[in-house]
């Protein structure tokens, strides 16, 4: 903020929007674990929001707020690189394809999971990255199959999916 000269900087959310009065919209840019809750709090401000994605790690909870007409814009960036829009012209002109989709290429693995129930964290926060651009290129998806990988102690390595889309 001082290297560019930012007059109003913000030690908290609190602080934030009891000064709305001096701001004119949000970027909302911060880890997925606390995206949807300032969202909320963003969304009582009336300001336009661009939030970066994923905002939830489960759909269903934006639910409720679907069909609103609520003033949030949800960054996609990755949908404008000339690769993306190269594979969904090669998808739109030549269906049906078979993809596969690997994500993310890696993940931290804990020696005990047991010990560490978040450490599937990256992978939920990366992979809904993968899962969005693959939507963009082939239309909605459909889980046709999914198999959970387990370790002998019964905790969750990573999941693999089948998917299709409608065409």
């Amino acid at each position: 903020a001082q290297r560019n000269e930012i007059p109003l900087v913000f030690d908290d959310t609190e602080s934030l929007f009891n000064a709305r009065r001096e701001w004119d919209a949000l970027v909302i840019a911060i880890s997925v674990e606390a995206t949807f809750e300032v969202l909320k709090l963003a969304l009582e401000s009336q300001a336009p929001i661009l939030v970066e994605k994923p905002v939830v790690r489960r759909s269903d909870d934006l639910l409720p707020y679907i069909g609103q007409g609520l003033p949030v814009i949800v960054g996609y960036n990755r949908r404008f690189y000339r690769t993306i829009q190269e594979a969904r012209q090669e998808a739109t002109d030549n269906s049906p394809l078979l993809a596969h989709l690997c994500v993310p290429d890696s993940v931290r693995t804990p020696d005990d999971p047991q010990e560490d129930p978040d450490y599937l964290r990256p992978f939920y926060a990366n992979s809904v990255h993968g899962l969005d651009l693959a939507r963009y290129v082939f239309g909605d998806l459909n889980i046709e199959h999914v198999q959970r990988i387990q370790n002998p102690a019964g905790a969750l390595l990573g999941m693999v999916a089948t998917l299709s889309a409608p065409g």
